[in-house]
């Protein structure tokens, strides 16, 4: 997970801004889950963990709701979130939690592996690696079937 070192106050304003907007026009709802997302990552960064989760786990529903009605636009955006959700709840412990959401970020991602692998084989691989090392170390047993197709695609 990137670490953006920039001072989360612009961010905190984009957010209130793209808010505002959204509630008004959904069009701004991308701009608003792009902005969730960069705060919560720069949040992270510099350890307000429980604020950064909370708004990359909104990101990640804004991105879901969106990729419901548009997914060859946002599905890619979805699963990033989903992603970065995930390497949040296994930096606080919850391995058990970070394990399901890289798992569904997976199972969204494999359709597109099989019919465009050279394009999503990194990410796939990146997702597994983080289910395998939450997996580790929550000392939580992985279902190798759930894996297995990803294994094979790699």
């Amino acid at each position: 997970m990137s670490t953006p070192s920039a001072d989360p106050g612009a961010s905190r304003e984009a957010v209130a801004h793209y808010r505002r907007l959204s509630s008004q026009d959904p069009s701004f709802l991308p701009a608003l889950a792009l902005s969730l997302n960069r705060l919560g990552l720069e949040l992270w960064a510099k350890g307000e963990r429980k604020e950064a989760g909370a708004l990359v786990e909104e990101a990640q529903k804004l991105y879901e709701k969106l990729a419901s009605s548009d997914p060859d636009r946002y599905q890619m955006e979805w699963i990033r979130s989903l992603g970065a959700w995930g390497a949040m709840r296994s930096g606080t412990g919850d391995h058990r939690g970070a394990m399901s959401i890289f798992q569904q970020a997976m199972t969204l991602l494999l359709p597109l592996v099989r019919t465009q692998p050279a394009l999503h084989r990194e990410l796939l691989s990146s997702l597994l690696r983080d289910l395998l090392s939450s997996a580790k170390a929550g000392k939580v047993p992985v279902d190798s079937e759930k894996i297995g197709e990803a294994l094979r695609l790699l």
